[in-house]
Formats: structure tokens, C-alpha cells, sequence
């Protein structure tokens, strides 16, 4: 596809809750594709909380899953110099019993 005349790849990604298994194939897929193309975007849901782009996990124990894979994301985001486009609203929609 083009976006303003630069020839990109578009993806879809869906990490499962607690998977860092899922985010090292996405780290290799990403270096695969950044290889032969110089434009990406992702649209992801990735089960992964970091402050960069979700304020209410501040101050969460580090040792929950979903901080970890936070900061695993955040390792791919600074080694493939990724931008984040998200305010932190929640995919999902839960309700209290």
C-alpha cells in the first residue's frame, strides 16, 4: 500500500494475555520486514502495559505479566525506532458484578 506516496506495510497483530512468546515472533517478523521495506504500520492489541501508552499502570508490581510484556514491547519499540500512536483507552469494555 502507499501512504503519501512511500510504499508500506500494513499489519494486524493480536498478542494473547501473558504470550512474551508471541512478542519475540514479533520482534523477528518486524526485523524481517524492516529489512526490504523501510515503511510499517501496526495496529495492535498486545496484552501489554507500559506508561508509554498507558498511564494507569503506574505504580502496578512489576512482576505481573502484562507489565513485563510492557517492557518488552517497549525494547521493540526502542530497536526498531517505532512510534506509538495510542492515548491508553482500553480495547476491551468490562463491567463489575
Amino acid at each position: 500500500m502507499l501512504v503519501d506516496n512511500v510504499r508500506t506495510v500494513i499489519g494486524s497483530v493480536y498478542i494473547p494475555p501473558g504470550d512474551i512468546k508471541a512478542l519475540d515472533i514479533l520482534e523477528s517478523v518486524i526485523g524481517r520486514i524492516l529489512k526490504v521495506h523501510d515503511s510499517l504500520i501496526i495496529c495492535m492489541d498486545g496484552n501489554s502495559r507500559n506508561a508509554l501508552w498507558d498511564n494507569s499502570c503506574i505504580g502496578l508490581n512489576q512482576i505481573r505479566k502484562s507489565v513485563q510484556m510492557g517492557y518488552k514491547l517497549e525494547d521493540i519499540i526502542d530497536k526498531y525506532i517505532l512510534l506509538i500512536n495510542n492515548d491508553g483507552t482500553a480495547t476491551y469494555r468490562s463491567t463489575e458484578v
